[in-house]
């Protein structure tokens, strides 16, 4: 699992925006044990691009999985890619 999570570095954002690279950004989340460092390092990929993944219908998926596998403390950069998107009536 680790090795797969190393050959995935460096291309989580091209993945997470394929319709099938999509699947694999989210088992790996789903099986990577959430407190290994490749985890973390994987998800911060997507720092400045959450907007791009979350108005894709491939990246929202992704963006949602992180949410939902990822430990709060490294989500931070997802709430911040909100701030000033959202409008409250």
């Amino acid at each position: 699992k680790l090795a797969l999570a190393e050959r995935i570095r460096g291309h989580v954002l091209s993945l997470a925006l394929q319709m099938y690279g999509c699947r694999v950004i989210q088992k790996a989340l789903e099986f990577i044990p959430s407190d290994q460092q490749v985890i973390n390092e994987m998800v911060r990929e997507l720092d400045g691009h959450v907007l791009k993944c979350v108005k894709d219908q491939n990246g929202n998926h992704v963006v949602q999985k992180c949410i939902e596998c990822v430990q709060p403390h490294a989500l931070q950069f997802i709430i911040d890619a909100f701030k000033g998107q959202v409008c409250l009536y």
